[in-house]
Order: structure tokens, then sequence, then C-alpha cells
């Protein structure tokens, strides 16, 4: 098995931190919101993470639409008074200062409960597509493939780590 057989990450200080317990704190802390997150900072001074929405997926091809789920959009309205219905229209629109607020407030929480400060994710971003099966970023047992999310948002996270 490829990718999961050391779920460690090892920082530029030399400290090892177990991401999963990580990104199920921000999963808990922005349910409503977050499908899934994954951590990344082997090697790096701090950590960051990968964000996606809810979204709906098509049942036939296992693929993410980019509509967002009426649980999410719940949250949306409550949070900012507004909905947009896709991925795409929201990261554009004139209410994402407030969602961006709204998600930092819960990834803060989430690093409440960190183990040590070095366990706390300093940045994160928020991708368009939602993780699949359909998509390779998560196994048929729905395990998140580290090496292939790093490939695909590899100038995403760096972008986290240059600014």
């Amino acid at each position: 098995m490829v990718g999961r057989s050391k779920e460690i990450i090892i920082t530029a200080g030399g400290e090892n931190i177990a991401p999963t317990n990580i990104e199920d704190q921000i999963k808990k802390e922005l349910s409503d919101v977050v499908s899934n997150v994954m951590v990344v900072g082997d090697g790096k001074k701090y950590l960051t993470c990968i964000l996606t929405l809810k979204v709906d997926i098509d049942q036939d091809t296992q693929m993410p639409t980019g509509n967002i789920v009426p649980q999410t959009l719940s949250w949306l309205k409550q949070t900012c008074g507004s909905s947009p219905q896709t991925v795409e229209s929201l990261l554009t629109s004139s209410i994402w200062p407030e969602v961006a607020a709204g998600i930092q407030a819960g990834v803060d929480r989430a690093n409440t409960r960190a183990v040590s400060n070095v366990a706390t994710v300093k940045k994160w971003t928020l991708v368009k597509k939602d993780f699949t099966v359909g998509g390779g970023e998560l196994s048929p047992s729905l395990k998140l493939k580290r090496f292939y999310v790093l490939n695909m948002y590899e100038d995403i996270i760096r972008e986290m780590y240059e600014n």
C-alpha cells in the first residue's frame, strides 16, 4: 500500500505529528461546512491544511458536482445572510470574507485542542473540488490518498508557505 504506511508529519523542527487527529478536530468544529481536511507540513516550519466544502456527489460518476449541500447552505445563510449555490460562486462572492472568518473561527477552536503549539494549523485554503473516490483523492475505503492530493495541489500548498 503506497502512501498510508506512515501517516506522520515530521516538521522542519523534527516534531512528529499525527495529522488525522488534527483533521478530525477541524471536521468536528466545522461539521456543517467541511467535507474533507488534509493537513500538510512535512519538512515545513508550520502546519497548513486543505479544506473542501460539502457538495453533492454525482451518483453515476462519483465525482463532485460543485453544488453546495443544503446543510452547508443553511450554515452560510446563518453566518452571512446569503448562500451562493456553488463553491465557485461562493469563492468569488462578496460574502467570502465572512465565510472565511467563520471557517477560521472553526480552525481556531480546533487549534485550542491541539497537543502542542507545533500541532496547530497556521494557514488553510479551500479548494473548489471535494475529495472523492472517482476523483482519485480517496481510496475505495474512503481513506485519503495524501501523496495524490499533495501532487494535485502542489501549487496551492506552495503558495500557503510563500505568503
